[in-house]
């Protein structure tokens, strides 16, 4: 009977082994597999640009409205101590 018990508990130990490395293989390949599609849809994964066109572009669109915004608070600044209306 206690033998019996040993074998039937070592069977489902082997089960549970089969099916643990199964589950892992099939999330590895989906993962994988999520990962390379992801990429691959990416709009400009393998497009090269310049880096230079960029700071440009930044500097442009960015700082440019930075220091417009930074001279409309100084100037309301300079308005209000006048005591006048911003």
């Amino acid at each position: 009977m206690f033998v019996k018990r040993v074998q039937v508990l070592d069977d489902w130990r082997f089960i549970a082994l089969v099916i643990d490395r199964l589950l892992l293989y099939i999330y590895a390949i989906a993962t994988v597999g999520a990962t390379l599609a992801i990429l691959t849809q990416a709009p400009h994964i393998f497009e090269s640009f310049s880096q230079d066109d960029f700071k440009l572009d930044y500097k442009k669109h960015h700082v440019e409205g930075i220091k417009a915004t930074m001279n409309t608070m100084y100037n309301c600044s300079k308005e209000f101590q006048q005591g006048g209306a911003y």
